[in-house]
């Protein structure tokens, strides 16, 4: 099994992340160095490390040295444990819907929420496609103060910080996964 191991910036999990990557061969896994071309990616982070990396469409196992992580389930102590059950094909793989975004021709894939950030005198345009349906949004930002503004659009999910900033406002008549708020 080949995987990426990653961590955030803190002299904790990088060193947790280092062990990894040492036992890595003992444990029968093959560490490579570009997420893309892992079978899975392991962090040792929080969300945010997390959130970095689900953008590959690659399974990850992620290990929790974050403040809150709320995504990640695996404590550091039960690491070792996470990853002989990894090893031994004994998991099971939560899917979640990433979003797709393309903006001037480039494509993105999102986990949860999109942001689109503005200066408050311009208007957003955007298309929003869904089982075949798009959408197209056109929305000014009618503060006058020129005071930046924001478009979220969110997987509702109980972990999506948009569909708990955003509400209802603005919601489209599909059920969930998509909500867009002001």
């Amino acid at each position: 099994m080949r995987v990426f191991v990653a961590a955030k910036r803190s002299p904790e999990a990088e060193q947790y992340a280092r062990k990894i990557v040492e036992e890595s061969g003992s444990l029968g896994m093959e560490t490579v160095s570009r997420p893309e071309d892992a079978d899975v990616i392991i962090v040792a982070g929080g969300d945010g490390t997390l959130l970095k990396y689900v953008k590959y469409g690659i399974p990850v196992l992620g290990i929790k040295f974050g403040r809150r992580s709320k995504l990640l389930e695996v404590e550091p102590e039960e690491g070792e444990r996470a990853l002989r059950r990894l090893i031994k094909g004994d998991y099971v793989i939560d899917e979640y819907p990433l979003l797709e975004v393309e903006m001037r021709g480039e494509k993105f894939l999102a986990f949860n929420e999109v942001a689109l950030i503005f200066d408050g005198s311009e208007t957003i345009v955007a298309s929003v496609s869904f089982e075949g349906e798009t959408i197209n949004v056109r929305r000014r930002w009618r503060d006058n103060s020129n005071a930046p503004g924001q478009l979220g659009l969110g997987v509702l999910s109980h972990r999506s910080g948009c569909a708990q900033k955003c509400g209802q406002h603005g919601a489209y008549p599909y059920e969930p996964p998509f909500s867009l708020g002001p």
